[in-house]
């Protein structure tokens, strides 16, 4: 399948006909996939859109690749990419290797420490890890000390946010 051809626009009338492509030929899932992690250019943040779409719809489809995700996760230079997957683990954090979901964390936190990162990969970071803290309890304390460290120079919606997880993490570690 000629994915340059497919997504010829970001339009979300072309994203849902490449989507349900997808989710009509899994096979062609996993070269989506692919393409939109080459991370190079409108290209592959397109790609990621409709990963993230299929993904919405069957969720089952990304766990062959959960691994090579996550792997590359801190490289992806284009925003939209890196946002679309992380957007995909905000819904599916069915992560059962423990190294993975450890590399998702620290993924997560650099992203949340770095004052350069945009602003939709803090919020999904911050989702992510108060997430995976409902399944590992002990890093709540470490998100609580990380969202109370983020700088006042933050996008209003960051602090926003954080200030909304913090509540709730108070509530939960008394």
């Amino acid at each position: 399948m000629d994915f340059q051809e497919l997504l010829v626009d970001s339009s979300r009338l072309i994203a849902d006909i490449a989507e349900k492509q997808i989710c009509d030929n899994p096979q062609f899932f996993g070269p989506l996939l692919r393409f939109a992690m080459q991370d190079k250019d409108e290209y592959s943040m397109r790609a990621a859109r409709v990963v993230e779409m299929a993904v919405g719809k069957k969720p089952k489809l990304i766990k062959p690749f959960l691994g090579e995700v996550i792997e590359k996760l801190p490289r992806f230079k284009v925003d939209g990419v890196k946002r679309s997957l992380l957007k995909i683990f905000t819904e599916y954090l069915d992560i059962v290797n423990e190294d993975q979901l450890g590399y998702l964390v620290d993924c997560c936190f650099n992203f949340l420490k770095d004052r350069y990162e945009p602003v939709a990969v803090k919020y999904y970071s911050i989702k992510i890890l108060y997430d995976v803290s409902n399944r590992e309890p002990d890093l709540k304390h470490e998100l609580i000390l990380t969202l109370e460290t983020l700088s006042e120079t933050e996008k209003k919606s960051i602090i926003h946010e954080s200030k909304r997880v913090l509540k709730r993490l108070y509530k939960e570690t008394r």
